[in-house]
Protein backbone atom coordinates (compact mmCIF):
# COMPACT_ATOMS: atom_id res chain seq x y z
CA UNK A 1 0.00 0.00 0.00
CA UNK A 2 2.62 2.25 0.84
CA UNK A 3 4.87 1.27 -2.57
CA UNK A 4 1.61 2.05 -4.34
CA UNK A 5 1.14 5.21 -2.62
CA UNK A 6 4.73 6.41 -3.42
CA UNK A 7 4.52 5.25 -6.71
CA UNK A 8 1.56 7.68 -7.44
CA UNK A 9 3.02 10.18 -5.78
CA UNK A 10 6.06 10.12 -8.33
CA UNK A 11 3.72 9.48 -11.22
CA UNK A 12 1.31 12.67 -10.04
CA UNK A 13 4.26 14.83 -9.64
CA UNK A 14 4.79 16.92 -6.23
CA UNK A 15 1.17 18.64 -5.98
CA UNK A 16 -0.43 14.87 -5.15
CA UNK A 17 1.46 15.68 -1.38
CA UNK A 18 -0.62 18.49 -0.75
CA UNK A 19 -3.83 16.67 -2.29
CA UNK A 20 -3.13 13.39 0.32
CA UNK A 21 -2.16 16.02 3.43
CA UNK A 22 -5.86 17.32 2.15
CA UNK A 23 -7.58 14.42 2.40
CA UNK A 24 -6.02 13.08 5.30
CA UNK A 25 -6.73 16.37 7.15
CA UNK A 26 -10.23 16.24 6.49
CA UNK A 27 -10.73 12.97 6.92
CA UNK A 28 -9.32 12.89 10.36
CA UNK A 29 -11.92 15.90 11.18
CA UNK A 30 -14.75 14.06 9.82
CA UNK A 31 -14.00 10.96 11.97
CA UNK A 32 -13.65 13.83 15.14
CA UNK A 33 -17.16 15.56 14.23
CA UNK A 34 -18.90 11.79 13.80
CA UNK A 35 -17.12 11.13 17.38
CA UNK A 36 -18.17 14.11 18.53
CA UNK A 37 -21.83 13.64 17.67
CA UNK A 38 -22.34 10.47 19.34
CA UNK A 39 -21.12 11.74 22.52
CA UNK A 40 -23.31 14.40 22.34
CA UNK A 41 -26.31 12.42 21.19
CA UNK A 42 -26.13 10.68 24.22
CA UNK A 43 -29.28 9.48 26.05
CA UNK A 44 -32.09 9.63 23.61
CA UNK A 45 -35.03 12.09 24.53
CA UNK A 46 -37.46 8.94 24.82
CA UNK A 47 -35.82 7.74 27.79
CA UNK A 48 -36.74 10.98 29.82
CA UNK A 49 -40.79 10.52 28.84
CA UNK A 50 -40.88 6.99 29.50
CA UNK A 51 -39.43 7.19 32.49
CA UNK A 52 -41.47 10.07 33.54
CA UNK A 53 -44.73 7.81 32.40
CA UNK A 54 -43.62 5.25 34.58
CA UNK A 55 -42.57 7.32 37.75
CA UNK A 56 -43.41 10.74 37.40
CA UNK A 57 -40.75 13.81 37.66
CA UNK A 58 -39.06 11.88 40.39
CA UNK A 59 -38.06 8.61 38.04
CA UNK A 60 -37.05 11.64 35.34
CA UNK A 61 -34.55 13.50 37.25
CA UNK A 62 -33.18 10.08 38.47
CA UNK A 63 -33.09 9.58 34.39
CA UNK A 64 -31.47 12.68 34.00
CA UNK A 65 -28.80 11.85 36.36
CA UNK A 66 -27.16 9.06 34.64
CA UNK A 67 -27.83 10.42 31.24
CA UNK A 68 -25.88 12.33 28.91
CA UNK A 69 -26.31 14.65 25.30
CA UNK A 70 -27.18 17.84 24.63
CA UNK A 71 -31.05 17.10 25.65
CA UNK A 72 -30.47 15.84 29.25
CA UNK A 73 -28.09 18.90 29.70
CA UNK A 74 -30.98 21.42 28.23
CA UNK A 75 -33.16 19.35 30.92
CA UNK A 76 -31.09 20.12 33.19
CA UNK A 77 -30.72 23.55 33.46
CA UNK A 78 -34.67 23.91 32.60
CA UNK A 79 -34.83 22.00 35.79
CA UNK A 80 -32.72 24.29 37.65
CA UNK A 81 -34.32 27.52 36.34
CA UNK A 82 -37.76 26.43 36.54
CA UNK A 83 -39.00 28.49 39.21
CA UNK A 84 -37.92 31.69 37.51
CA UNK A 85 -40.16 31.39 35.02
CA UNK A 86 -40.69 30.91 31.19
CA UNK A 87 -38.02 33.91 30.33
CA UNK A 88 -35.25 31.91 32.43
CA UNK A 89 -36.12 28.58 31.23
CA UNK A 90 -36.61 29.30 27.42
CA UNK A 91 -32.70 31.65 27.71
CA UNK A 92 -30.93 28.52 29.38
CA UNK A 93 -32.02 26.44 26.55
CA UNK A 94 -30.84 28.93 24.14
CA UNK A 95 -27.68 28.97 25.74
CA UNK A 96 -26.52 25.29 26.11
CA UNK A 97 -28.30 25.31 22.13
CA UNK A 98 -25.64 27.71 21.12
CA UNK A 99 -22.95 26.84 22.74
CA UNK A 100 -23.06 22.88 21.88
CA UNK A 101 -23.71 24.23 18.37
CA UNK A 102 -20.52 26.02 18.18
CA UNK A 103 -18.82 22.74 19.48
CA UNK A 104 -20.30 20.62 16.75
CA UNK A 105 -19.75 22.86 14.03
CA UNK A 106 -16.40 23.88 15.29
CA UNK A 107 -14.14 22.26 12.48
CA UNK A 108 -16.58 21.89 9.44
CA UNK A 109 -15.74 25.76 8.22
CA UNK A 110 -12.66 23.73 7.51
CA UNK A 111 -13.53 20.68 5.96
CA UNK A 112 -15.49 22.09 3.70
CA UNK A 113 -12.84 24.44 2.44
CA UNK A 114 -10.53 21.63 2.33
CA UNK A 115 -13.12 19.48 0.16
CA UNK A 116 -12.86 22.67 -2.04
CA UNK A 117 -9.38 23.07 -2.31
CA UNK A 118 -8.59 19.42 -3.28
CA UNK A 119 -10.25 19.89 -7.20
CA UNK A 120 -8.03 22.75 -7.24
CA UNK A 121 -5.05 21.36 -6.37
CA UNK A 122 -5.66 18.45 -8.77
CA UNK A 123 -6.29 21.43 -11.46
CA UNK A 124 -2.95 22.85 -10.53
CA UNK A 125 -1.27 19.61 -11.21
CA UNK A 126 -2.81 19.39 -14.59
CA UNK A 127 -1.18 22.71 -15.49
CA UNK A 128 2.10 21.27 -14.31
CA UNK A 129 1.88 17.95 -16.38
CA UNK A 130 0.61 20.27 -19.15
CA UNK A 131 3.75 22.61 -18.90
CA UNK A 132 5.89 19.15 -18.56
CA UNK A 133 4.44 17.91 -21.63
CA UNK A 134 5.35 21.04 -23.38
CA UNK A 135 8.61 21.32 -22.17
CA UNK A 136 9.61 18.10 -23.05
CA UNK A 137 7.96 17.96 -26.78
CA UNK A 138 9.94 21.30 -27.19
CA UNK A 139 13.21 19.91 -26.48
CA UNK A 140 13.29 16.39 -28.25
CA UNK A 141 10.09 17.29 -30.79
CA UNK A 142 7.17 14.41 -31.24
CA UNK A 143 10.00 11.74 -32.03
CA UNK A 144 9.16 9.71 -28.93
CA UNK A 145 6.04 9.73 -27.63
CA UNK A 146 7.07 8.11 -24.57
CA UNK A 147 8.81 11.24 -23.25
CA UNK A 148 5.80 13.79 -23.55
CA UNK A 149 3.46 10.96 -22.26
CA UNK A 150 4.70 11.08 -18.67
CA UNK A 151 3.24 14.67 -18.38
CA UNK A 152 -0.15 13.73 -20.26
CA UNK A 153 -0.60 11.22 -17.23
CA UNK A 154 1.10 13.42 -14.73
CA UNK A 155 -1.93 16.07 -15.67
CA UNK A 156 -4.26 13.44 -16.07
CA UNK A 157 -3.53 11.97 -12.61
CA UNK A 158 -3.54 14.86 -10.26
CA UNK A 159 -6.89 16.07 -11.54
CA UNK A 160 -8.30 12.59 -10.83
CA UNK A 161 -6.73 12.88 -7.46
CA UNK A 162 -8.11 15.87 -6.66
CA UNK A 163 -11.72 14.90 -7.52
CA UNK A 164 -11.18 11.56 -5.76
CA UNK A 165 -10.05 13.43 -2.46
CA UNK A 166 -12.73 15.89 -2.25
CA UNK A 167 -15.95 14.12 -3.74
CA UNK A 168 -16.61 11.88 -0.70
CA UNK A 169 -15.59 14.52 1.59
CA UNK A 170 -18.30 16.89 0.36
CA UNK A 171 -20.45 13.53 0.70
CA UNK A 172 -19.61 13.18 4.25
CA UNK A 173 -19.19 16.79 5.36
CA UNK A 174 -23.20 17.43 3.92
CA UNK A 175 -24.18 14.04 5.98
CA UNK A 176 -22.52 15.53 8.77
CA UNK A 177 -23.84 18.75 8.38
CA UNK A 178 -27.50 17.33 8.73
CA UNK A 179 -27.30 15.41 11.67
CA UNK A 180 -25.84 18.11 13.72
CA UNK A 181 -28.73 20.16 12.27
CA UNK A 182 -31.27 17.05 13.09
CA UNK A 183 -29.54 16.97 16.70
CA UNK A 184 -29.82 20.61 17.47
CA UNK A 185 -33.81 21.21 16.47
CA UNK A 186 -34.70 17.49 18.11
CA UNK A 187 -32.94 18.45 21.40
CA UNK A 188 -33.92 21.71 21.35
CA UNK A 189 -37.76 21.25 20.36
CA UNK A 190 -37.92 18.22 23.20
CA UNK A 191 -36.33 20.68 25.94
CA UNK A 192 -39.21 22.66 25.26
CA UNK A 193 -41.52 20.37 25.50
CA UNK A 194 -40.41 19.42 29.16
CA UNK A 195 -40.63 22.90 30.05
CA UNK A 196 -44.28 23.34 28.57
CA UNK A 197 -44.77 20.03 30.35
CA UNK A 198 -43.50 20.99 33.79
CA UNK A 199 -45.40 24.50 33.59
CA UNK A 200 -48.43 22.76 33.19
CA UNK A 201 -47.62 20.43 35.89
CA UNK A 202 -46.98 23.30 38.29
CA UNK A 203 -50.21 25.45 36.79
CA UNK A 204 -52.77 22.06 37.82
CA UNK A 205 -50.84 21.83 41.18
CA UNK A 206 -51.51 25.52 42.16
CA UNK A 207 -55.35 25.40 40.41
CA UNK A 208 -55.70 22.22 43.22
Amino acid sequence: MLAMAIDIVQRGGWIMIPIFLAGWWAWFLLLDRSWLIWRRKGSAWQGFWKAVEQGGMDAGERWLQKANGIFAEMVREVLRVSDYGNDAVHHEIELVAIARSYELREHLRTINRLAALAPLLGLLGTVSGIVHTFSTITEYGFSNPALFANGISEALLATQSGLLVAIPISICYNWILKRIERLEVQSQAEAIRVAAWIENQTLARNLS
